[in-house]
């Protein structure tokens, strides 16, 4: 068995190409995002642009990575545990579940698209992709 990934994958694609890329997916009701943190390392890391897709919070499965508010900053991580009215979520490489839970409130959207670029997303590469509403999303580790 092998061990773990502990990078993500990379490309050689530019940030801008990838969000030039991504942009196309606007129209379709897709939110483009960019990360910092590396707590969901080997899914994504802070070269990573991902495409968020609002989903029927009903509709939620375990494993699914997905959006949220939790009142400082969007975080992106996985649902771990269903709870009558809310999911718990936990970074990958985290030891401990997110403090705060996944509301229908605070749910922002799942992660359909990941696009792995081989260098930083900047603003400047956001803005001459034309995105003006490229949030950040933090891969945040309790």
């Amino acid at each position: 068995m092998s061990a773990p990934m502990k990078t993500a994958p990379m490309s050689s694609v530019s940030a801008g190409d990838a969000l030039r890329d991504a942009s196309s997916f606007v129209s379709k009701g897709y939110e483009v995002c960019r990360v910092e943190g590396v707590s969901m390392l080997p899914f994504y890391n802070e070269h990573a642009i991902l495409l968020i897709k609002k989903m029927e919070f009903k509709a939620l499965k375990p494993g699914m990575l997905v959006v949220y508010w939790d009142g400082e900053d969007y975080v992106a991580h996985r649902l771990v545990r269903q709870g009558t009215t809310n999911w718990t979520a936990k970074g990958y490489n985290n030891k401990v579940e997110d403090p705060n839970p996944v509301t229908e409130a605070n749910y922002n959207g799942v992660i359909a698209v990941t696009f792995y670029t081989g260098s930083a997303v900047t603003d400047l590469e956001v803005n001459k992709a034309g995105l003006s509403n490229v949030k950040t999303v933090k891969a945040k580790t309790y």
